[in-house]
């Protein structure tokens, strides 16, 4: 199993087997006058499971502080958990996931990442550093 893709951006869809990017950046970054800020971003993941990699995956993807906790926002951790089945009919399969997270809202700054876990093991981690303009 192998993470060919795992990246932030203003948006992203599936259309038939095309994973469509749209406003990756050059940084993780966002500057905002004033505090809280509401965000709007997607986690853009791409697998590519191998053959011997068939069989059921727990994927996790969640936001955490500079301290790795969670980031609880309105009462519940950011992120979610998906699990699926990897049927290989060839030597390998691409499994797309889009994490769409509309009007976050984000009461401090700070450095954040997107933390990425395949049956529990951490297979990445995208950084996203939230400024406040002064």
């Amino acid at each position: 199993m192998q993470i060919e893709i795992l990246t932030l951006c203003r948006d992203a869809i599936i259309d038939t087997h095309t994973l469509i990017i749209s406003g990756i950046g050059r940084t993780n970054m966002f500057i905002g006058k004033t505090l809280p800020v509401k965000i709007t971003l997607s986690v853009v993941l791409k697998i590519r499971f191998e053959t011997g990699d068939g069989g059921k995956h727990k994927l996790e993807l969640s936001l955490k502080d500079a301290d790795m906790q969670p980031v609880i926002i309105n009462g519940k951790a950011l992120g979610e958990v998906k699990n699926i089945n990897v049927q290989i009919e060839n030597s390998s399969l691409a499994y797309f996931h889009i994490g769409k997270y509309n009007g976050v809202l984000f009461e401090k700054p700070g450095d954040y990442c997107f933390e990425l876990k395949v049956d529990g093991e951490t297979m990445g981690q995208i950084p996203l550093y939230l400024r406040q303009k002064i």
